[in-house]
């Protein structure tokens, strides 16, 4: 009987959710989330030529120089004061990737980027591949390691705190706003008149919010495509959240 009546009791929730827009809410602040990162890791594409930095003081190979000098309509660069002054310019976007020699192999080039994996990163290999072909015709590459800044992009980075503030936001703002809601119309006094005890109501509330921050969580998770590599221990753990953060905000 008890879990009867919790389960009508949810169900009315989820009811009351989907009409005052609650459960809308929650899918929309995934979605802007998702929306905001991809426009932050967003990259510069209007450019055609490659934008390469390359560090004053660097000995690099003549025939590579040359290769350069020859090729002002795919590659513009940058000469740096120092490999720190192109972190920074990566970072802000103002460059593509920075070309140092590497220390380990004073024969090849280091080149450093925002992220392995990035449409960049793949333009300025095949254009130094295509430049070495034309300049000497075969190997060994001239590019010899790839480093990136991001082990993983912003989405990924940021995701840990959105999780969180998803988790916050609906513990704390949304769930408590909706039981205030209905201890003002008197709704609270009306079930407690009926067979339904009180526990019954905070346990409905407790899996409403439950099942309203898996959902955020859930649909985030979706629109990035992030897929978790221990996905029973991070199901187990984002419930724990939810359970314990939906308990503190009734």
């Amino acid at each position: 009987m008890m879990i009867r009546n919790t389960l009508i009791l949810v169900l009315n929730d989820l009811a009351i959710a989907f009409k005052n827009k609650t459960f809308f809410l929650i899918l929309f602040i995934p979605l802007f989330v998702f929306v905001t990162l991809n426009l932050v890791d967003q990259t510069n594409a209007e450019s055609n030529a490659v934008q390469i930095g390359m560090v004053q003081g660097h000995n690099y190979a003549p025939a590579f120089i040359a290769s350069v000098k020859a090729s002002p309509k795919c590659l513009e660069v940058t000469w740096l004061k120092s490999e720190e002054e192109g972190a920074k310019l990566l970072k802000e976007r103002a460059i593509d990737g920075v070309l140092s020699v590497n220390q380990k192999a004073p024969n090849a080039l280091e080149l450093l980027v925002l992220k392995k994996e990035s449409l960049h990163t793949i333009a300025i290999v095949q254009t130094f591949t295509a430049l070495q072909k034309i300049a000497e015709g075969s190997p060994p590459d001239w590019i010899g390691d790839i480093k990136s800044l991001h082990k993983g992009d912003v989405q990924k980075e940021a995701l840990p705190t959105w999780v969180l503030m998803l988790i916050l936001l609906i513990g704390f703002i949304i769930l408590p706003v909706q039981v205030a809601e209905e201890k003002e119309k008197k709704l609270l006094l009306a079930l407690l008149q009926t067979p339904i005890h009180e526990i019954q109501w905070l346990i409905s509330k407790l899996i409403l919010g439950m099942v309203l921050i898996m959902t955020a969580v859930l649909f985030l998770h979706l629109l990035g495509q992030f897929g978790p590599v221990h996905v029973l221990d991070y199901l187990l753990f984002i419930s724990v959240g939810s359970f314990c953060f939906s308990a503190y905000g009734i």
